[in-house]
């Protein structure tokens, strides 16, 4: 039988999730703190003699020679999880994922260590010569067994950017043909012969451009489900 009042119960319930909700904030600081930290390095110059800024250069120093993805820091975590492997501790981990020439589309980043792996989905598209910089937790038993590599993306993506670039042309190639046919419906300097020539030719071209259009957003719409499978 429990001596104590409900009252007390309700208290130390309580106690203990303002604990938790404090922990979590603290946890968040020191990941934010870290974010900032390497912000304020990109930021930061000399006034007296000021370096020029190395282009394809990544946040960490690597050449952007394709696609680059890099451990930036790895930090114990604050809040521990329940379960985890035995001897394994977990770490919030911040990393970059680098794109040169080729914008990359949804990439997914793996993390992976000595006992477990996790996958980290990050924005929709990293563009040409930049970097996205992101987090994620992960237990391991040897921190320095931590790594970062896409989960297969690389070509994945250069096929959705492909399938992107020809919906536009396809859109383009539309628009010319219906600019051609309300130029003609609306012209006075042609004969109606060369008129229905024009209409039933631009018609027959934008009908067969629409088909292809549907057909390769359809592949596009499937090759993301396959990304985010």
């Amino acid at each position: 039988i429990n001596d104590e009042p409900p009252s007390t119960d309700r208290a130390k319930k309580v106690s203990a999730i303002h604990q938790k909700i404090n922990d979590i904030r603290n946890e968040l600081k020191n990941v934010r703190y870290e974010l900032q930290k390497y912000l304020l390095f990109l930021n930061l110059s000399s006034t007296d003699n000021p370096s020029p800024i190395s282009k394809g250069k990544s946040i960490t120093g690597m050449t952007m020679d394709g696609v680059v993805s890099e451990i930036i820091s790895v930090n114990e975590a604050l809040i521990q999880p329940e379960i985890k492997p035995e001897n394994s501790i977990a770490y919030n981990v911040v990393f970059e994922i680098c794109a040169s020439d080729t914008p990359l589309r949804i990439p997914v980043a793996e993390l992976v260590s000595d006992v477990s792996s996790k996958t980290v989905q990050m924005a929709e598209r990293i563009v040409p010569n930049s970097c996205q910089v992101s987090t994620g937790k992960i237990t391991a038993e040897n921190p320095n067994s931590i790594s970062i590599i896409l989960a297969g993306q690389i070509q994945s993506s250069v096929d959705i950017v492909t399938l992107e670039n020809k919906i536009n042309s396809l859109k383009d190639q539309m628009k010319v043909e219906q600019d051609k046919l309300n130029s003609v419906l609306t012209s006075s300097s042609i004969s109606k012969e060369e008129r229905d020539v024009i209409i039933s030719e631009s018609t027959l071209k934008i009908t067969e451009l629409r088909k292809e259009l549907l057909l390769t957003k359809a592949e596009l719409h499937s090759n993301i489900l396959q990304v985010y499978r």
